[in-house]
């Protein structure tokens, strides 16, 4: 998923993704398959440069 946070708009879902990975609830991984910034040009450079990490399972024991 990307996104343009303008003026703030994501930051709470943001802060919610973040905090989700440091409960162990998402997986680093996972989470990195969100992508944003507030300059739609920077996001552009973000997503044309970004290599997703494949993981087999979303969940380990």
């Amino acid at each position: 998923m990307w996104y343009i946070n303008v003026d703030g708009f994501y930051d709470s879902l943001l802060k919610l993704i973040e905090n989700a990975v440091a409960e162990k609830f998402i997986r680093k991984e996972n989470a990195e398959f969100i992508l944003s910034d507030s300059d739609p040009d920077i996001l552009i450079h973000k997503i044309k440069n970004w290599n997703p990490v494949i993981i087999d399972k979303w969940i380990s024991k």
